[in-house]
C-alpha cells in the first residue's frame, strides 16, 4: 500500500494506475466511486488517486484544513510527478483549483463538476488565469 510521509508524521495513502500524462484525482470527503473513471483513463494516462487524511486509508491526524490538504496534494504530485490535470471532486475542487493556482509548473489544468479551467503555455492573463476569478468559483 503506497503512502506518502509528511512533516508531521501523517500518511496519505495514494494509487497511481496506467501510464501517459498524469490526471490528479481530488477526491470528495465522502470518497466517490472512482472505479469507471479510473477504468475510462488509464488505457492512455497515469492516474494518481489519494485519499485525504482522516479519510479510509490515510492517517486519521490532522489539521483538516484547506492548507494542510493543500499542502498534502502538492507533495504528492511533487512524488509522483507534474499531472496535465486535476480532477476535482466536491471539496477535492478547492485543492485542485488552489493547487493549479500555485503551482502552474505541477498541475496544468482543472476539471471539476460541469466545467473546466486551464492556462495556455504558462499563460498568466485572462479569466482562467485570475487568482480572484478562481477564489469566486470556489466560494
Amino acid at each position: 500500500m503506497p503512502s506518502l510521509a509528511r512533516p508531521d508524521g501523517a500518511q496519505v495513502y495514494w494509487e497511481q494506475h496506467g501510464e501517459g500524462p498524469g490526471v490528479l484525482i481530488c477526491n470528495t470527503f465522502n470518497l466517490a466511486p472512482l472505479d469507471a473513471l479510473v477504468e475510462q483513463l488509464a488505457p492512455s494516462r497515469r492516474v494518481v488517486i489519494y485519499e485525504a487524511r482522516g479519510l479510509a486509508r490515510s492517517s486519521k491526524q490532522g489539521p483538516y484544513d484547506l492548507a494542510t490538504g493543500l499542502e498534502d496534494a502538492e507533495a504528492l504530485i511533487e512524488e509522483t510527478g507534474p499531472v496535465e490535470v486535476a480532477f476535482g471532486f466536491g471539496d477535492g475542487t478547492h485543492r485542485a483549483i488552489r493547487l493549479a493556482d500555485s503551482r502552474p509548473d505541477l498541475v496544468e489544468r482543472v476539471v471539476f463538476t460541469s466545467s473546466a479551467l486551464g492556462r495556455e503555455s504558462g499563460e498568466r492573463s485572462g479569466f482562467a488565469a485570475s487568482t480572484e476569478v478562481l477564489y469566486a468559483l470556489m466560494s
